[in-house]
């Protein structure tokens, strides 16, 4: 391990519920390096403070432990002492318990505000109580089922409230969607959390509430209005109307376009390729809302300081979408998106990939996204969805070059590829079969040789959709080759 890489990465990210996740997954994965212990000590320095937003976090103990297990004991018994004082009142085994004793210790503060003047510096006041316990929650229970928004707070303790509420909603949400990736589970409630997007703008901008609704009610029964909306799992976006309704001010707007682009992520997530590339065109559609001039790509680059996911890593999942997804002859026009073409040129693992990829020169490629997979080893999430496009777009290279030779050893192909040969013939074997490619295997010799009689048709996965066609269109690839070389200059590589 190198500790220099974990320390950059500290500092690329703010400190919040995710920051502290990602740092224990790195100890968690590293704890018999004893250079993990300057990440442990500066861990434990941050949580275990009186007004720490994290002092009851769960993993705590196990932090400690490494401690001890690399003969820090002094240090240990120091931050033992220091957790007793902070959680010891919460340190329950069941998750139940967990939440009631949480719930018991700030629903008494919360009620108290019924009786208080509704203004802004009790709503301010107000909306930090109830950030707290949701992080409490969060902390001690590892799990971000027992969270839900804060609307129906606010409406229980006066309706008026909400007045205020509506003004910091679109922000508000932004913070539940980072809280509901601490347990992984973002896209899991992806669907969801599109349709809830939906609801602020058109129920908290245009209505007034009409009672306490949960989380469920609302996935389920809520209307805003436009009953269409809610059957789907994607925004609705080819239109305005609501946004336009909504009459956001630039904060609303800036925090706006930051949840679509956490949607995309929310996406990718879920392997939903096809997801992210449809949400990325939708953006781009709607790129500027109003007379603001805030734009989803200004956003991105300008205004996308946050712990969720770092800008370039989002840009390089949509790239890599992009390969995935769509067939050569579209790749060319989404490389033009200024916001892509930006991305590309800024980024040089994604500058070579993207050329070496069109440009056939497919070893190049594979190692380029070795070197990118290296690079999240760090992160808890990108970690394990990133071997799966690794994988996809190593299929779908192998397609591309079927596509375009008659007969091959495997031999000579694992050479072009950079891939061990007994690997390459397990794979070539199984997307022969998977994707009824007409193509057949001589066992024997390991001779891969096109064959028209052996088609079979087999159903692709959603994520593979658009792989057949490469087979057909394979043989323009040096035309993409020719427009991409020409597009990104070679001392960007």
């Amino acid at each position: 391990m190198d500790i220099d890489i974990v320390n950059d990465y500290i500092k690329k990210y703010k400190v919040g519920p995710l920051f502290i996740r990602r740092l224990f997954f790195v100890v968690g994965k590293y704890s018999e390096d004893a250079r993990i212990v300057v990440v442990v000590k500066r861990l434990l320095e941050l949580i275990l403070t009186s007004d720490s937003y994290y002092r009851l976090f769960n993993g705590i103990p196990v932090l400690i432990e490494v401690l001890n297990r690399h003969g820090e004991t002094q240090a240990a018994f120091h931050y033992i002492d220091l957790y007793r004082s902070l959680a010891e009142p919460y340190l329950v085994a069941d998750l139940n318990s967990q939440m009631a004793l949480v719930n018991k210790k700030y629903d008494g503060d919360i009620s108290n505000y019924t009786s208080k003047q509704v203004n802004q510096e009790n709503f301010n006041s107000l909306t930090e109580l109830l950030k707290r316990k949701s992080l409490d929650l969060l902390m001690s229970t590892g799990s971000s089922e027992y969270l839900s928004d804060n609307t129906s707070f606010y409406y229980n303790i006066n309706p008026q409230y909400l007045e205020y509420y509506k003004r910091v909603s679109l922000k508000e949400f932004e913070d539940y969607m980072v809280y509901r990736n601490y347990n992984n589970s973002l896209g899991l409630a992806r669907g969801f959390l599109a349709r809830k997007l939906e609801q602020i703008l058109a129920y908290d901008k245009e209505r007034e509430p009409e009672g306490e609704e949960n989380d469920e009610e609302l996935t389920d029964t809520r209307s805003t209005g436009s009953p269409d909306m809610l059957d789907k799992d994607e925004l609705v976006l080819n239109s305005n109307s609501v946004i336009t309704a909504a009459k956001l001010s630039q904060p609303e707007i800036v925090s706006y376009f930051r949840c679509r682009w956490y949607l995309i992520y929310a996406s990718s997530l879920n392997n939903d390729y096809k997801g992210v590339m449809s949400d990325f065109d939708k953006i781009v559609e709607e790129n500027c809302l109003g007379n603001l001039g805030v734009s989803a790509s200004q956003v991105l680059s300008e205004q996308f300081s946050n712990e969720l996911v770092l800008s370039v890593n989002l840009l390089r999942i949509i790239c890599l979408s992009v390969l995935i997804v769509k067939r050569s002859s579209e790749l060319v026009r989404y490389w033009k998106i200024p916001l892509l073409k930006s991305a590309i040129l800024s980024d040089p693992l994604l500058n070579g990939l993207i050329k070496s990829y069109s440009s056939c020169k497919f070893d190049q490629s594979l190692k380029i996204l070795a070197k990118m997979d290296e690079e999240y080893r760090y992160d808890y999430q990108i970690s394990t969805i990133f071997p799966d496009m690794q994988r996809i777009l190593r299929y779908k290279a192998y397609i591309t070059y079927l596509s375009l030779v008659m007969r091959v050893s495997v031999e000579h192909m694992a050479g072009m590829f950079g891939v061990d040969v007994n690997v390459l013939y397990d794979e070539l074997v199984m997307v022969i079969d998977m994707f009824g490619l007409q193509f057949k295997m001589d066992v024997t010799n390991r001779i891969v040789e096109f064959s028209p009689s052996s088609s079979r048709l087999h159903k692709m996965g959603q994520e593979l959709e658009a792989i057949d066609e490469e087979v057909k269109i394979g043989s323009r690839s040096l035309e993409v080759n020719s427009i991409v070389q020409g597009t990104f200059p070679e001392k960007d590589n």
